[in-house]
């Protein structure tokens, strides 16, 4: 959605195809605009010259600071049975083999 100008929701598309699938689904979107308040009556659809920015692809990664991954640790061993094989530092799923680079 573009914008909602007087009683006309506005669309901007980067394909014909959108175009077509959003005429063929005007009535539901119109019902769909009206439910959340709007009081709109028209559907504006405008295709763009030029394609329009394409999403992030995933989530940016970041490093982790040394105080983090401290703390991960600490919260982790909270949670794990001191008594059982599975907390031992050595083994594959205790706290020392969490985070490890």
């Amino acid at each position: 959605l573009a914008n909602v100008r007087d009683k006309q929701l506005v669309f901007l598309v980067d394909a014909p195809v959108w175009r077509a699938k959003l005429r063929l689904h005007e009535a539901d979107v119109l019902d769909a605009a009206r439910s959340l308040g709007l009081d709109c009556t028209t559907v504006a659809i405008k295709s763009s010259a030029t394609p329009l920015p394409a999403a992030p692809a995933g989530a940016a990664t970041t490093t982790v600071s040394a105080t983090a991954r401290q703390a991960l640790r600490v919260a982790l061993a909270s949670l794990q049975d001191p008594g059982s094989p599975e907390s031992a530092p050595g083994h594959a799923s205790g706290p020392g083999s969490v985070l490890r680079r």
